[in-house]
Protein backbone atom coordinates (compact mmCIF):
# COMPACT_ATOMS: atom_id res chain seq x y z
CA UNK A 1 0.00 0.00 0.00
CA UNK A 2 1.02 3.95 -0.58
CA UNK A 3 2.02 5.47 2.88
CA UNK A 4 0.99 8.66 4.87
CA UNK A 5 3.18 10.33 7.46
CA UNK A 6 3.56 14.21 8.83
CA UNK A 7 1.43 15.39 5.77
CA UNK A 8 3.21 13.36 3.09
CA UNK A 9 1.30 11.04 0.91
CA UNK A 10 3.66 8.75 -1.28
CA UNK A 11 2.97 6.10 -4.39
CA UNK A 12 3.52 4.02 -7.51
CA UNK A 13 2.67 5.33 -10.38
CA UNK A 14 3.88 3.42 -13.53
CA UNK A 15 6.97 2.79 -12.59
CA UNK A 16 7.48 6.15 -10.83
CA UNK A 17 7.44 7.00 -7.24
CA UNK A 18 5.13 10.01 -6.96
CA UNK A 19 5.31 11.69 -3.40
CA UNK A 20 2.67 14.62 -2.53
CA UNK A 21 3.31 17.02 0.70
CA UNK A 22 0.86 18.79 2.06
CA UNK A 23 0.47 21.75 4.80
CA UNK A 24 -3.28 20.70 5.37
CA UNK A 25 -4.67 17.69 7.00
CA UNK A 26 -7.67 17.13 4.87
CA UNK A 27 -5.69 17.12 1.43
CA UNK A 28 -3.29 14.49 2.44
CA UNK A 29 -6.28 12.26 3.64
CA UNK A 30 -8.05 12.89 0.18
CA UNK A 31 -4.88 12.08 -1.60
CA UNK A 32 -4.23 9.01 0.18
CA UNK A 33 -7.99 7.58 0.34
CA UNK A 34 -8.36 7.70 -3.24
CA UNK A 35 -4.44 7.49 -4.54
CA UNK A 36 -2.79 5.56 -1.93
CA UNK A 37 -3.56 1.98 -3.35
CA UNK A 38 0.08 1.36 -4.70
CA UNK A 39 3.68 0.41 -2.90
CA UNK A 40 6.37 3.01 -4.65
CA UNK A 41 8.81 0.82 -6.52
CA UNK A 42 11.96 0.09 -5.02
CA UNK A 43 14.13 1.59 -8.07
CA UNK A 44 11.74 4.50 -9.68
CA UNK A 45 12.09 5.47 -13.30
CA UNK A 46 11.40 9.01 -12.03
CA UNK A 47 10.53 11.17 -8.79
CA UNK A 48 7.56 13.24 -8.93
CA UNK A 49 7.28 15.65 -6.35
CA UNK A 50 4.52 17.97 -5.69
CA UNK A 51 3.71 20.74 -2.70
CA UNK A 52 0.00 22.04 -1.41
CA UNK A 53 -0.65 24.83 0.25
CA UNK A 54 -3.62 25.68 2.24
CA UNK A 55 -2.44 26.91 5.71
CA UNK A 56 0.22 28.75 4.79
CA UNK A 57 -1.15 32.29 5.10
CA UNK A 58 -1.14 32.78 1.52
CA UNK A 59 -3.00 32.27 -1.58
CA UNK A 60 -3.98 28.42 -1.63
CA UNK A 61 -1.74 27.07 -4.57
CA UNK A 62 -0.18 23.71 -5.63
CA UNK A 63 3.80 23.54 -7.24
CA UNK A 64 5.13 20.91 -9.21
CA UNK A 65 7.06 19.81 -12.26
CA UNK A 66 5.34 22.12 -14.66
CA UNK A 67 5.30 25.32 -11.88
CA UNK A 68 2.77 26.24 -9.56
CA UNK A 69 -0.66 26.67 -9.82
CA UNK A 70 -3.23 29.06 -7.78
CA UNK A 71 -6.16 27.13 -6.42
CA UNK A 72 -9.81 28.15 -5.85
CA UNK A 73 -10.38 27.77 -1.76
CA UNK A 74 -13.85 26.81 -2.31
CA UNK A 75 -12.86 23.58 -4.45
CA UNK A 76 -9.23 23.18 -3.36
CA UNK A 77 -8.79 19.78 -2.25
CA UNK A 78 -10.43 18.47 -5.69
CA UNK A 79 -8.44 20.78 -7.57
CA UNK A 80 -5.60 19.69 -5.88
CA UNK A 81 -6.27 16.24 -7.11
CA UNK A 82 -7.39 16.97 -10.42
CA UNK A 83 -3.47 19.21 -10.81
CA UNK A 84 -1.80 16.00 -9.75
CA UNK A 85 -4.03 13.40 -12.14
CA UNK A 86 -3.39 15.99 -15.09
CA UNK A 87 0.48 16.29 -14.44
CA UNK A 88 0.58 12.43 -13.87
CA UNK A 89 -1.65 11.64 -16.72
CA UNK A 90 0.46 14.34 -19.27
CA UNK A 91 4.54 12.33 -18.26
CA UNK A 92 2.85 9.39 -19.55
CA UNK A 93 4.01 8.44 -23.10
CA UNK A 94 4.16 4.53 -23.57
CA UNK A 95 0.48 4.26 -22.45
CA UNK A 96 -2.94 5.96 -23.64
CA UNK A 97 -4.65 6.63 -20.45
CA UNK A 98 -8.53 6.26 -21.49
CA UNK A 99 -12.03 7.76 -19.23
CA UNK A 100 -13.01 3.94 -18.97
CA UNK A 101 -13.84 1.26 -16.69
CA UNK A 102 -12.25 -2.54 -16.94
CA UNK A 103 -12.53 -5.53 -15.51
CA UNK A 104 -10.51 -9.05 -15.27
CA UNK A 105 -11.75 -12.44 -15.07
CA UNK A 106 -9.84 -15.66 -16.67
CA UNK A 107 -7.00 -13.56 -17.41
CA UNK A 108 -8.64 -11.41 -19.82
CA UNK A 109 -9.75 -8.16 -19.75
CA UNK A 110 -12.74 -6.43 -20.61
CA UNK A 111 -12.63 -2.20 -20.76
CA UNK A 112 -15.92 -0.17 -20.59
CA UNK A 113 -16.09 3.39 -21.76
CA UNK A 114 -18.59 5.86 -22.44
CA UNK A 115 -19.77 9.11 -21.14
CA UNK A 116 -20.60 10.28 -17.21
CA UNK A 117 -23.86 8.92 -16.40
CA UNK A 118 -24.27 5.56 -18.70
CA UNK A 119 -23.31 3.27 -15.98
CA UNK A 120 -19.14 2.59 -16.18
CA UNK A 121 -19.07 1.87 -12.55
CA UNK A 122 -22.39 0.02 -11.78
CA UNK A 123 -21.55 -2.31 -14.98
CA UNK A 124 -17.86 -2.96 -13.11
CA UNK A 125 -19.58 -3.52 -10.28
CA UNK A 126 -21.85 -6.31 -10.99
CA UNK A 127 -19.20 -7.66 -13.30
CA UNK A 128 -17.04 -8.18 -9.93
CA UNK A 129 -20.08 -9.83 -7.79
CA UNK A 130 -19.95 -12.27 -11.07
CA UNK A 131 -16.47 -13.21 -10.01
CA UNK A 132 -14.73 -10.98 -12.50
CA UNK A 133 -11.83 -8.40 -10.24
CA UNK A 134 -12.03 -4.76 -11.28
CA UNK A 135 -9.35 -2.97 -12.00
CA UNK A 136 -10.55 0.46 -12.61
CA UNK A 137 -14.04 2.27 -12.42
CA UNK A 138 -12.35 5.71 -13.97
CA UNK A 139 -9.33 5.35 -15.57
CA UNK A 140 -7.74 2.61 -17.61
CA UNK A 141 -4.28 2.30 -19.15
CA UNK A 142 -3.67 0.89 -22.37
CA UNK A 143 -0.12 -0.33 -23.53
CA UNK A 144 0.93 1.24 -27.01
CA UNK A 145 1.44 -1.31 -29.47
CA UNK A 146 0.14 -4.17 -27.38
CA UNK A 147 -3.81 -5.01 -26.74
CA UNK A 148 -2.98 -4.98 -22.82
CA UNK A 149 -4.60 -2.72 -20.17
CA UNK A 150 -3.56 -1.94 -16.68
CA UNK A 151 -5.33 0.49 -13.90
CA UNK A 152 -3.55 3.22 -11.84
CA UNK A 153 -3.66 3.30 -8.18
CA UNK A 154 -6.90 4.55 -7.81
CA UNK A 155 -9.80 3.60 -4.79
CA UNK A 156 -13.38 3.04 -6.44
CA UNK A 157 -16.15 5.59 -6.20
CA UNK A 158 -19.50 4.29 -5.86
CA UNK A 159 -22.39 7.04 -6.36
CA UNK A 160 -26.37 6.43 -4.99
CA UNK A 161 -27.53 5.48 -8.40
CA UNK A 162 -24.68 2.20 -8.52
CA UNK A 163 -25.82 0.94 -4.69
CA UNK A 164 -29.23 1.68 -5.72
CA UNK A 165 -29.00 -1.36 -8.36
CA UNK A 166 -27.41 -3.65 -5.91
CA UNK A 167 -28.74 -6.11 -3.78
CA UNK A 168 -28.26 -5.74 0.57
CA UNK A 169 -25.79 -8.73 0.77
CA UNK A 170 -23.81 -6.92 -2.02
CA UNK A 171 -24.30 -3.24 -0.07
CA UNK A 172 -23.12 -4.48 2.86
CA UNK A 173 -20.06 -5.90 0.98
CA UNK A 174 -19.44 -2.89 -0.27
CA UNK A 175 -19.47 -1.40 3.26
CA UNK A 176 -16.95 -2.93 4.61
CA UNK A 177 -14.55 -1.90 2.30
CA UNK A 178 -15.91 1.88 1.89
CA UNK A 179 -12.88 4.14 3.77
CA UNK A 180 -15.37 7.04 3.22
CA UNK A 181 -18.40 7.91 2.80
CA UNK A 182 -20.12 11.16 1.96
CA UNK A 183 -23.03 13.01 0.39
CA UNK A 184 -21.40 12.16 -3.14
CA UNK A 185 -20.85 8.42 -2.79
CA UNK A 186 -18.96 6.23 -0.84
CA UNK A 187 -15.02 5.88 -1.58
CA UNK A 188 -14.13 1.72 -1.15
CA UNK A 189 -10.42 0.55 -1.49
CA UNK A 190 -9.60 -0.52 -4.48
CA UNK A 191 -8.32 -4.25 -3.11
CA UNK A 192 -11.11 -5.06 -1.72
CA UNK A 193 -12.64 -5.10 -5.51
CA UNK A 194 -9.34 -5.79 -7.20
CA UNK A 195 -8.56 -9.11 -5.39
CA UNK A 196 -4.66 -10.19 -6.78
CA UNK A 197 -5.12 -8.75 -10.07
CA UNK A 198 -2.10 -7.49 -11.23
CA UNK A 199 -0.99 -5.89 -14.79
CA UNK A 200 -0.86 -5.51 -17.80
CA UNK A 201 -3.93 -7.95 -18.57
CA UNK A 202 -4.45 -8.65 -21.82
CA UNK A 203 -7.58 -7.06 -23.29
CA UNK A 204 -9.87 -9.62 -24.85
CA UNK A 205 -13.11 -7.05 -25.67
CA UNK A 206 -13.94 -3.07 -25.94
CA UNK A 207 -17.82 -1.73 -25.29
CA UNK A 208 -18.11 2.00 -26.53
CA UNK A 209 -21.60 3.16 -24.32
CA UNK A 210 -23.92 5.10 -26.33
CA UNK A 211 -27.57 6.30 -26.45
CA UNK A 212 -29.77 4.58 -28.95
CA UNK A 213 -31.72 7.97 -29.41
CA UNK A 214 -28.80 9.80 -29.97
CA UNK A 215 -27.61 7.63 -32.65
CA UNK A 216 -30.97 7.54 -34.00
CA UNK A 217 -32.03 11.64 -34.30
CA UNK A 218 -29.02 13.06 -34.61
CA UNK A 219 -26.21 10.70 -35.52
CA UNK A 220 -22.78 11.66 -35.26
CA UNK A 221 -24.03 14.47 -32.57
CA UNK A 222 -22.35 15.05 -29.62
CA UNK A 223 -22.91 17.43 -26.42
CA UNK A 224 -20.08 18.55 -23.98
CA UNK A 225 -19.95 20.95 -20.76
CA UNK A 226 -17.17 23.47 -21.13
CA UNK A 227 -15.97 26.13 -17.86
CA UNK A 228 -14.27 28.78 -18.34
CA UNK A 229 -12.09 30.76 -16.51
CA UNK A 230 -13.67 33.60 -16.43
CA UNK A 231 -17.17 33.03 -16.42
CA UNK A 232 -19.01 34.63 -19.03
CA UNK A 233 -16.90 35.22 -21.86
CA UNK A 234 -18.11 37.13 -24.34
CA UNK A 235 -15.52 36.70 -26.96
CA UNK A 236 -14.97 32.93 -26.16
CA UNK A 237 -18.71 31.93 -26.39
CA UNK A 238 -19.01 34.09 -29.57
CA UNK A 239 -15.98 31.84 -30.86
CA UNK A 240 -17.35 28.70 -29.59
CA UNK A 241 -20.50 29.15 -31.51
CA UNK A 242 -18.16 29.74 -34.99
CA UNK A 243 -16.67 26.49 -34.85
CA UNK A 244 -17.39 24.00 -37.44
CA UNK A 245 -20.29 21.33 -36.34
CA UNK A 246 -21.55 23.65 -33.42
CA UNK A 247 -25.43 23.58 -33.72
CA UNK A 248 -26.09 25.13 -30.53
CA UNK A 249 -24.23 26.89 -27.53
CA UNK A 250 -26.33 27.90 -24.37
CA UNK A 251 -25.78 27.78 -20.25
CA UNK A 252 -25.15 24.94 -18.90
CA UNK A 253 -27.51 23.00 -16.36
CA UNK A 254 -24.12 22.61 -14.27
CA UNK A 255 -24.11 26.31 -12.91
CA UNK A 256 -22.40 29.64 -13.24
CA UNK A 257 -19.65 29.84 -15.13
CA UNK A 258 -20.39 26.80 -17.04
CA UNK A 259 -21.63 25.95 -21.08
CA UNK A 260 -23.25 23.25 -22.64
CA UNK A 261 -22.08 22.79 -26.81
CA UNK A 262 -24.08 20.29 -28.72
CA UNK A 263 -21.46 19.61 -32.04
CA UNK A 264 -21.10 17.41 -34.93
CA UNK A 265 -17.68 17.38 -34.90
CA UNK A 266 -16.17 16.93 -32.18
CA UNK A 267 -12.64 17.41 -33.36
CA UNK A 268 -12.37 21.27 -34.30
CA UNK A 269 -13.89 21.72 -30.66
CA UNK A 270 -10.61 19.60 -29.16
CA UNK A 271 -8.50 21.78 -31.12
CA UNK A 272 -9.99 24.86 -29.81
CA UNK A 273 -10.25 23.77 -26.13
CA UNK A 274 -6.35 22.77 -26.01
CA UNK A 275 -5.33 26.25 -28.10
CA UNK A 276 -7.68 27.88 -25.01
CA UNK A 277 -5.93 26.57 -22.22
CA UNK A 278 -5.84 27.95 -19.41
CA UNK A 279 -9.14 29.57 -20.42
CA UNK A 280 -10.74 26.28 -20.29
CA UNK A 281 -10.97 25.30 -16.70
CA UNK A 282 -12.59 22.06 -17.28
CA UNK A 283 -14.36 20.07 -20.93
CA UNK A 284 -16.99 16.99 -19.46
CA UNK A 285 -18.69 15.17 -22.36
CA UNK A 286 -22.32 15.24 -21.48
CA UNK A 287 -25.50 13.08 -22.86
CA UNK A 288 -28.68 14.81 -23.35
CA UNK A 289 -30.12 11.43 -23.96
CA UNK A 290 -29.39 9.14 -21.66
CA UNK A 291 -29.76 5.66 -22.03
CA UNK A 292 -33.72 4.14 -21.51
CA UNK A 293 -32.42 1.35 -18.71
CA UNK A 294 -35.81 0.32 -18.12
CA UNK A 295 -34.94 -1.09 -22.30
CA UNK A 296 -33.41 -4.32 -23.67
CA UNK A 297 -29.91 -3.40 -24.28
CA UNK A 298 -28.30 -3.37 -27.82
CA UNK A 299 -24.98 -4.06 -29.42
CA UNK A 300 -23.45 -3.29 -33.06
CA UNK A 301 -19.83 -4.68 -34.08
CA UNK A 302 -18.02 -1.42 -34.90
CA UNK A 303 -14.23 -1.26 -36.36
CA UNK A 304 -10.91 -0.63 -34.84
CA UNK A 305 -10.86 3.17 -36.51
CA UNK A 306 -14.17 4.01 -35.39
CA UNK A 307 -12.83 3.02 -31.92
CA UNK A 308 -9.57 4.20 -31.98
CA UNK A 309 -11.51 7.85 -33.12
CA UNK A 310 -14.14 8.40 -30.32
CA UNK A 311 -11.50 6.98 -27.59
CA UNK A 312 -8.85 9.64 -28.78
CA UNK A 313 -11.80 12.40 -28.53
CA UNK A 314 -10.83 11.78 -24.56
CA UNK A 315 -7.69 10.45 -24.18
CA UNK A 316 -6.31 11.45 -20.66
CA UNK A 317 -2.61 12.09 -21.47
CA UNK A 318 -3.42 14.26 -24.59
CA UNK A 319 -3.62 17.53 -22.36
CA UNK A 320 -1.58 20.30 -24.03
CA UNK A 321 2.58 20.34 -23.21
CA UNK A 322 1.29 16.15 -22.41
CA UNK A 323 4.18 13.70 -24.28
CA UNK A 324 1.69 12.62 -26.34
CA UNK A 325 0.50 16.47 -27.45
CA UNK A 326 4.24 17.34 -27.81
CA UNK A 327 4.34 13.86 -29.98
CA UNK A 328 1.22 14.19 -32.08
CA UNK A 329 -0.07 17.68 -32.21
CA UNK A 330 -1.34 18.44 -35.99
CA UNK A 331 -0.30 14.80 -36.64
CA UNK A 332 -3.94 13.44 -35.25
CA UNK A 333 -4.58 11.38 -37.92
CA UNK A 334 -1.14 9.08 -37.26
CA UNK A 335 -2.45 9.08 -33.18
CA UNK A 336 -6.17 7.60 -34.22
CA UNK A 337 -3.96 4.83 -36.39
CA UNK A 338 -1.84 4.10 -33.60
CA UNK A 339 -4.51 3.53 -31.12
CA UNK A 340 -6.23 1.16 -33.95
CA UNK A 341 -3.13 -0.71 -34.43
CA UNK A 342 -3.24 -1.25 -30.41
CA UNK A 343 -7.07 -2.53 -30.31
CA UNK A 344 -5.48 -5.54 -33.15
CA UNK A 345 -7.14 -8.66 -32.02
CA UNK A 346 -9.69 -7.31 -29.73
CA UNK A 347 -13.51 -7.82 -29.75
CA UNK A 348 -15.03 -4.45 -30.87
CA UNK A 349 -18.57 -2.99 -30.03
CA UNK A 350 -21.10 0.10 -29.16
CA UNK A 351 -23.42 -1.01 -26.67
CA UNK A 352 -27.27 1.10 -25.48
CA UNK A 353 -27.10 -0.64 -22.18
CA UNK A 354 -30.28 -1.14 -21.03
CA UNK A 355 -32.01 -3.46 -17.94
CA UNK A 356 -29.06 -4.30 -15.44
CA UNK A 357 -29.74 -7.59 -15.48
CA UNK A 358 -29.73 -8.23 -19.08
CA UNK A 359 -26.48 -5.39 -19.75
CA UNK A 360 -24.40 -7.50 -17.42
CA UNK A 361 -25.19 -10.82 -19.01
CA UNK A 362 -23.78 -9.59 -22.16
CA UNK A 363 -20.93 -7.91 -20.54
CA UNK A 364 -20.29 -11.10 -18.90
CA UNK A 365 -20.36 -13.51 -21.56
CA UNK A 366 -17.81 -11.19 -23.36
CA UNK A 367 -15.14 -11.12 -20.40
CA UNK A 368 -15.81 -14.94 -20.47
CA UNK A 369 -15.38 -15.55 -24.21
CA UNK A 370 -14.16 -12.67 -26.06
CA UNK A 371 -17.62 -12.37 -27.99
CA UNK A 372 -20.81 -11.90 -27.80
CA UNK A 373 -22.27 -12.22 -31.43
CA UNK A 374 -22.18 -15.98 -31.20
CA UNK A 375 -19.13 -16.80 -33.50
CA UNK A 376 -16.55 -18.07 -30.67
Amino acid sequence: MGSSSNGTVEFGWFGDLVRVRSDDSEATALLQRLWGGSPGPASPRAVREFRVFLRSGGPPSIRGPRGTRALDARFALWQVYDYVLQELAGAIGDRFLLHAASVEKGGRAIAIAGPPGFGKTTLSLHLAFRGATILSDDVTALTRGVAEVEAPPRAVHVRGGSRATLTPPQIERLSRGAVHRDEDGWTVAARDLRGDAAGPIPLAAMVLLRSGRSQETEPGSRCFDLWLASGHDPDLVTELGSLPGVSEVGPSPFGEGAWRVRTGAAGPLATWIRERDPAIVAAVESDLDRPDFEASPSLRRIGPFETAVELCRGLLNRRPGSALDREFRGREGFLVAEVAASLRGVALAQMTPGRIEETVALLDRLVETGDVFGEA
